[in-house]
């Protein structure tokens, strides 16, 4: 059987940092650009990675784009443990957006180390035994009842210094109670030095006015650190 080059193993570390990604969005992470005319040799490749069994290919709905996710096979050619994961039909727009996202974070902080979510839930489940708490990624909130609850964001940067930057994403409206728990216990988190909401226009609103109530009670309690809400254009139409 052929070797994997290079270039094949980049396309299989990074598709398992993300549950899937289109071929464009994979042109864009490792090539740098978009270009719609110039993805046959890439779909070459992924047509032969399939056929080795290191990826699958599909769609959720025929109107989207074809995705590509990594198998077990390979995510073990790239040393990569943990469950396979892929696209899920009601996650399937937010998680093609986190993809967009974490490329443009990268862009504008590429002195950042950037942690995706998949990865983090990898390596906390990895330390659960090893540590107190049993995270490292996560950050602990209380939950509906008695019992805590791990919090992992859609991204994290941390930059040199080692502080935190968290990257959530919302597309649709999220439970008022629920998105205010999420945003304090962010705050409270001493690891964290920022958090950075991007929303969508159906949400856009809603996590502002959550944010505005965050941000008042952060000052009112003393916590230093502060929600800052972006708005999020969704990128599908340019793939």
């Amino acid at each position: 059987m052929t070797r994997l080059t290079d270039r094949d193993l980049d396309y299989l570390a990074l598709l398992c940092r993300f549950p899937f990604m289109t071929a464009v969005q994979l042109q864009q992470w490792v090539h740098g650009q978009r270009d719609p005319d110039r993805l046959s040799p890439l779909y070459r490749r992924l047509r032969g990675l399939e056929a080795r069994e290191l990826i699958v290919s599909d769609r959720v709905l025929q109107s989207a784009p074809r995705f590509v996710s990594a198998t077990r096979e390979g995510m073990r050619a790239v040393g990569v443990t943990g469950r396979v994961v892929t696209a899920k039909f009601s996650q399937y727009r937010h998680d093609l957006a986190v993809v967009d996202l974490g490329h443009r974070v990268r862009t504008l902080r590429p002195d950042f180390t950037l942690v995706t979510e998949r990865e983090m839930r990898s390596e906390d489940t990895a330390n659960q035994h090893q540590r107190a708490d049993g995270t490292v990624w996560a950050t602990v909130r209380a939950g509906a009842d008695v019992r805590t609850r791990r919090q992992f964001p859609d991204l994290l940067q941390v930059a040199p210094s080692g502080q935190r930057v968290v990257h959530e994403l919302e597309m649709t409206p999220k439970d008022v109670r629920r998105l205010r728990q999420i945003m304090r216990a962010y705050l409270l988190d001493e690891r964290v030095g920022a958090v950075r909401y991007w929303a969508a226009p159906a949400a856009l609103a809603r996590v502002e006015s959550v944010a505005e109530e965050t941000n008042a009670w952060a000052r009112a309690e003393d916590v230093r650190r502060r929600v800052k809400v972006e708005p999020w254009t969704d990128e599908e139409a340019h793939r």
